[in-house]
C-alpha cells in the first residue's frame, strides 16, 4: 500500500496499540499529524521530521506482520536496499525505526494523489498520458533492477502522482518483505492479485519480468478502462493469467494504435522470457519523433572562411567557390588557345598573370590580365 493523499482527520486507532499512532504522537524524531492512508498490512502517516524540520510519510506495519522476528529482519534488510535507490521517479526511503516492536519506515512525502484515485475518477486515461506514466515508470524499475532490487507488487496504489503530474513509485523494499507474509492472509492479496505475474502466484523465480508484467496491466487498465483478466480469487485470476488471451487494446480502444497495443501486450507474455525489459520496454513507448535529432552546424560562408580553407562537404560556399575557380581556369585556357593562334612566334611571352587574396578578387585579376594581352 503506497502512501495515498487522501488525509484522514480522526484519530488514527489501530491494531498496532492505542495511542502508538494519535496525533501528536512522537516516533523518535517523527512527529504524527494526521493519518495518509490505511490497509490490511500498515497504515500510513503523515508526520513531521522535527530535527530537520520537513513532512515525511511515515508506514507503521501491522502487528500480524511483525510478529515474526524474521520478518522484521527482512523488512529492515529490504528498506535499506530500497534506501540506496536515487531516482526521480522512486519515493525516497529517508528511515527506518521500531516503535514498540512494531517496525515502520520513513519515506519522502509526496502532495498529490494515487494513480489509482486517478483512474477511478477518469476510467480511461489519454493515450499520450499513458505513454508517460509508463516511461516514467520503466525509468524508476530500471534503476531499481540495475541495482538488484525487484518490488513485487507494482499496481496503482503505489504509483504516487505529483500535483505537477509526475510519476512516483512507492514501496520499493516494503514490497519484498512483505510478500510471504501476504500471501498467508486469506483475502490480503484480492486486491493486487489482478497485477500479480503467473510465476508469482505458482512459486516460480521472481525476476525483473514481475515487475514489468505488473506495469503492462496498470497501462492495460489506464488504457482499456478495465484491467486484462478478470476473477473474484487469486486461483480463478491465476487461471485467467495461464489460459485466456488477452484482448488487444485496439479492439477496445483504436486510437491506441498498433505500436503501443503490441508493447503493452509483450509486457502480459505468460512466460517471463518472452518480456521486455525496463529499459526495452521505455524505448517502444518513445515516439520516434522524441528520439534526439543530429545537430546541424551551419557552413560558413565564403567572406568567412579564411583564404584555403575548405567548408564542410556539399555545403553552398564550396560549390561556389569550386563554380568561381572552375569558371577562371576555364577562361585562362581560352585565352592562351587564342593568343597562340593569333600571335606572332617573335612576340615575347607576356607577364605572368597576379593573383589575388580571395578567389573573387583572383578570378577578377585574371580577367583583366586577359582583356590586357589578347590584343
Amino acid at each position: 500500500m503506497g502512501p495515498a493523499m487522501t488525509r484522514s482527520t480522526g484519530p488514527a486507532t489501530t491494531a498496532m496499540g492505542a495511542g502508538i499512532s494519535a496525533p501528536g504522537t512522537a516516533l523518535g524524531r517523527f512527529r504524527i499529524d494526521g493519518t495518509l492512508g490505511r490497509g490490511g498490512m500498515a497504515v500510513v502517516y503523515l508526520a513531521h521530521d522535527t530535527e530537520l524540520g520537513r513532512p515525511v510519510a511515515l508506514k507503521l506495519m501491522a502487528d500480524h506482520c511483525s510478529d515474526d522476528a524474521s520478518f522484521r529482519a527482512r523488512f529492515a534488510r529490504e528498506a535499506q536496499a530500497a534506501a540506496r535507490l536515487s531516482h526521480p521517479s522512486i519515493v525516497q526511503v529517508f528511515d527506518i525505526g521500531e516503535e514498540a516492536g512494531v517496525p515502520f519506515i520513513v519515506m519522502e512525502y509526496v502532495e498529490g494523489e494515487t494513480l489509482g484515485d486517478t483512474l477511478a475518477r477518469e476510467r480511461r486515461v489519454a493515450t499520450d498520458r499513458v505513454v508517460e506514466i509508463g516511461r516514467e515508470c520503466c525509468a524508476g524499475l530500471a534503476c531499481a533492477h540495475a541495482a538488484g532490487l525487484v518490488h513485487r507488487d507494482i499496481k496503482p496504489q503505489n504509483l504516487l502522482v505529483t500535483t505537477d503530474g509526475a510519476i512516483k513509485i512507492a514501496d520499493f523494499g516494503v514490497a519484498h518483505a512483505l510478500d510471504q507474509t501476504r500471501l498467508t492472509l486469506t483475502g490480503s492479496i484480492i486486491g493486487t492479485a489482478r497485477y500479480l505475474a503467473p510465476e508469482q502466484t505458482t512459486g516460480g523465480p521472481i525476476t525483473p519480468a514481475a515487475d514489468v508484467y505488473a506495469l503492462g496491466v496498470v497501462l492495460y487498465e489506464l488504457l482499456a478502462g478495465r484491467p486484462p483478466h478478470e476473477g473474484t480469487s487469486l486461483p480463478e485470476l491465476a487461471i485467467a493469467k495461464r489460459d485466456d488471451p488477452v484482448t488487444p487494446l485496439l479492439e477496445l480502444r483504436p486510437e491506441v494504435g498498433p505500436e503501443l497495443d503490441a508493447a503493452v501486450l509483450a509486457c502480459l507474455s505468460v512466460s517471463a522470457d518472452d518480456r521486455p525489459t525496463a529499459d526495452a520496454l521505455a524505448a517502444r513507448l518513445t515516439p520516434a519523433d522524441l528520439h534526439e535529432q543530429p545537430t546541424r552546424v551551419r557552413a560558413p560562408t565564403a567572406a568567412t572562411l579564411p583564404w584555403g580553407a575548405r567548408p564542410a562537404p556539399g555545403s553552398r560556399p564550396r560549390r561556389v567557390l569550386a563554380a568561381v575557380i572552375t569558371a577562371a581556369i576555364a577562361v585562362v585556357v581560352l585565352a592562351f588557345v587564342v593568343g597562340s593562334l593569333s600571335s606572332h612566334p617573335a612576340t615575347p611571352a607576356p607577364p605572368k598573370a597576379p593573383t589575388g587574396p580571395t578567389p573573387a578578387q583572383h578570378a577578377h585579376n585574371l580577367a583583366e590580365w586577359i582583356r590586357g594581352h589578347s590584343r
